[in-house]
């Protein structure tokens, strides 16, 4: 019976233990599941922000790249600008002093054609641009790139967006003498398909009663 009274005593001290150690490795394990669901959710927050912050910086730096490359396009564009009126204010000096040695000496229509011979030739821009003249009635009075179309009135001449070239240009003359005029055409070695914008400068010769201008491509 003494065996007996004391091992009641020592099974019930065993579970006692076993059931204390279990409930605090129980109670462990929920702490630290509770510990390592907290870190994986703000890992995930910080993950979340992290990405966030890299996206809201990636855009920025797009947005700055553009604007940039904007900034450069303008200026690229503003040179051109200035570099064909330079151009067309030239051909109009050169249009002038061979007017005004040979005005007293040769007809008119000898005239023309030595300033038509001395603009011909002359390209600049890589070989892109070149010089034309119109006379105000809309004939072709000069076209380098394709002398079958002197000759010709070329006054309802409609670009790739149906845009009315020779007339514009010459309203454009008629209200002020010179300016910019833009116009679309496909380049030769391109998509047929695609318009290009092709940019001159005009500026009425009174002489002749002509308007010159270089034209260049320039894509946008």
């Amino acid at each position: 019976m003494k065996n007996k009274n004391t091992t009641i005593p020592g099974m019930f001290l065993r579970n006692m233990i076993f059931i204390t150690l279990f409930s605090f490795g129980l109670f462990c394990l929920i702490l630290i599941y509770g510990e390592y669901s907290e870190f994986s959710s703000e890992s995930i927050s910080l993950r979340e922000e992290y990405i966030a912050s890299q996206k809201d910086g990636l855009r920025e730096h797009v947005t700055e790249v553009a604007h940039y490359i904007g900034h450069m396009k303008n200026q690229t564009e503003e040179k051109l600008k200035k570099s064909i009126r330079e151009r067309v204010y030239e051909a109009h000096q050169i249009a002038e002093n061979i007017y005004q040695q040979n005005r007293t000496t040769k007809s008119l229509e000898k005239i023309k054609k030595i300033i038509k011979y001395s603009l011909s030739s002359i390209r600049f821009n890589n070989g892109r641009g070149y010089y034309f003249a119109v006379s105000m009635d809309g004939v072709k009075q000069l076209y380098p790139v394709q002398p079958e179309l002197e000759g010709k009135n070329l006054i309802d001449l409609q670009d790739s967006h149906g845009n009315f070239v020779i007339r514009d240009e010459i309203k454009m003359i008629r209200e002020s003498e010179e300016g910019f005029a833009t116009d679309f055409w496909p380049k030769p070695d391109k998509d047929p398909g695609i318009a290009y914008p092709k940019i001159s400068f005009v500026k009425y010769f009174k002489p002749l009663d002509w308007y010159l201008a270089p034209v260049n491509i320039l894509i946008m």
